[in-house]
């Protein structure tokens, strides 16, 4: 049986049409509900505003989309006013800001006795997504806040940043300020399929006294990083703050989910977090 040459070409157009709608589709960040579609990721974003699980695309079962999240639990803040007391914050709004195939922007509210804090969030098709995080309202001495990103462990294997040298993720990873000068607060965690990539904005703020920057705090602040439980916890801690009256403290730092790597090349996490490092500085 002969196949002509015109039916050739029209079905290698087809083809190509198609090939063309889904790089397009897979380059595009679509929005449905909360949950975001981002280079076969699935992100779901909490009421608070911040991630609730990463991981998992539209291709597979419930079952197996479970064994890709990089999330134990969503992300948080907790935010201590001693020891054993603690802000309680009730989320009370949140909405998109804009919506579009290249980025999409929201704003979350949620308030605890007497503070607000405010979350704007922005994702990039390309995987980047800023987090801007402002606390304000009364005037209130906190003995310590602590961001807590709970990975699943078992897509945790590798570690890239934070002045480690291998590849394989250790035990524990300490990090604190007197290491900026050296490392920046920077790290990817991840294994071949996916992985999740974290720097804190610790730019200083100048000549404004109305807003702190809760990443430069206390000379012991810094990052500790385990397993804990059934998690691998990153925990970073501030130390004492202390928030005026019509001060705003701010906690602003950027997210990338990873894309899947190869099966047939081993994982380079500190080429991994090189790449990761250019997309975060030229995603404007």
């Amino acid at each position: 049986m002969k196949v002509s040459a015109s039916l050739l070409i029209i079905f290698f157009t087809c083809l190509s049409s198609i090939y063309a709608q889904d790089l397009d589709s897979y380059h595009s960040l679509k929005v449905a509900g909360q949950t975001l579609s981002i280079r076969g990721h699935k992100i779901e974003i909490n009421a608070d505003g911040f991630l609730k699980q990463v991981g998992g695309d539209g291709y597979l079962s419930d079952s197996i989309a479970k064994r890709h999240h990089i999330l134990y639990e969503p992300i948080h803040f907790h935010y201590y006013i001693d020891a054993k007391k603690q802000f309680k914050f009730i989320p009370t709004e949140f909405r998109f800001l804009t919506i579009g195939k290249d980025a999409v922007t929201w704003r979350a509210r949620s308030i605890a006795d007497g503070l607000n804090q405010d979350v704007f969030g922005k994702a990039y098709a390309n995987g980047v997504i800023r987090f801007k995080v402002f606390v304000s309202g009364a005037e209130v001495k906190f003995e310590n806040v602590n961001f807590h990103i709970p990975f699943n462990i078992s897509n945790s294997n590798y570690f890239g940043g934070l002045g480690q040298k291998g590849n394989a993720r250790p035990d524990t990873v300490k990090w604190n300020s007197s290491s900026r000068l050296k490392t920046k607060p920077a790290f990817w965690v991840g294994n071949v399929w996916e992985g999740l990539y974290l720097r804190l904005d610790d730019q200083p703020v100048v000549n404004n006294h109305k807003i702190l920057n809760g990443w430069l705090n206390e000379k012991n602040e810094g990052f500790q990083i385990n397993v804990k439980g059934g998690s691998m916890l990153s925990n970073f801690t501030t130390g004492n703050i202390a928030l005026a009256s019509g001060q705003e403290l701010t906690f602003n730092y950027t997210i990338i989910i990873s894309e899947h790597g190869s099966l047939k090349l081993p994982v380079n996490s500190k080429q991994k977090l090189k790449r990761l490092l250019y997309l975060d500085r030229h995603t404007k």
